[in-house]
C-alpha cells in the first residue's frame, strides 16, 4: 500500500531543466532544515530530469512507500 503519490501530466513540451526548476521551487521551501540525506535525494532527483526533454502528455508519477522515502 502506498502512503502518498503524485501524478504529474505535462500539458506542454518543456526541457528537463525548466521542469526541475519549477519542481524545486515548490519542494525546497517545504524542507525547513535539509539534512545530508535530503540534499542527496534532491540531487538525484534533479539529475533525473536535467538535460532530458519532456513532452506534452508525459506522465511523471512520484510515489512514497513510507512517509519519508520516495521511490
Amino acid at each position: 500500500p502506498l502512503e502518498k503519490a503524485i501524478k504529474i501530466v505535462l500539458v506542454r513540451d518543456v526541457d528537463g531543466r525548466t521542469f526541475w526548476d519549477a519542481l524545486n521551487d515548490a519542494i525546497s521551501p517545504r524542507i525547513k532544515t535539509p539534512t545530508p540525506v535530503d540534499e542527496l535525494a534532491l540531487s538525484k532527483f534533479r539529475e533525473t530530469f536535467e538535460g532530458r526533454p519532456l513532452k506534452q502528455g508525459n506522465v511523471i508519477l512520484l510515489t512514497w512507500v513510507q512517509p519519508s522515502q520516495m521511490l
